[in-house]
């Protein structure tokens, strides 16, 4: 039996399999960074990212799950894990009692502030140090119109 080939756009399978490497890659290696020197999984520092990042600190459980990579029951432990160091805390939804939110701790913005740094000395080391500025925006202009709904390619 032969195996199966892309005749028509085979360029695209090949940029599928090297964007998917090269994440994979990507996120071990800052993986392995984050947990020798916080404690902490990428997945858990990508948690308190978006806290950071949201307008009043803190996020609902289903707007931690729709902005990472990971599934909804995966949220609910990264969450549990961060709660019991003492970087998150649980609170009631505002716009609805039902719902419960993740907050941002005072200890959860300091690690941040280790992982800032940390983070950006990987970035640099596993792509800054390979790949020119303009490379990168280039890169990244073309990835995000692949996920940009309805876009044509140019």
């Amino acid at each position: 039996m032969s195996s199966p080939t892309f005749t028509s756009r085979p360029d695209l399978v090949s940029l599928f399999a090297s964007v998917v490497r090269t994440s994979k890659t990507l996120q071990a290696a800052l993986d392995a960074d984050t947990q020798a020197r916080l404690g902490l999984s990428l997945p858990e520092v990508d948690v308190l990212l978006n806290l950071s990042w949201a307008a009043d600190g803190k996020l609902r459980m289903s707007e931690i799950g729709e902005s990472l990579l990971v599934n909804r029951t995966a949220v609910t432990r990264l969450v549990d894990g961060l709660e019991r160091r003492g970087l998150v805390e649980r609170c009631p939804c505002e716009e609805d009692r039902r719902g419960v939110s993740a907050m941002l701790t005072e200890a959860g913005r300091g690690l941040l502030a280790e992982a800032a740094p940390l983070l950006e000395r990987g970035l640099e080391r596993l792509i800054g140090a390979r790949v020119a500025a303009d490379e990168a925006a280039a890169a990244r202009a073309t990835l995000e119109r692949i996920l940009a709904p309805d876009a044509p390619a140019s």
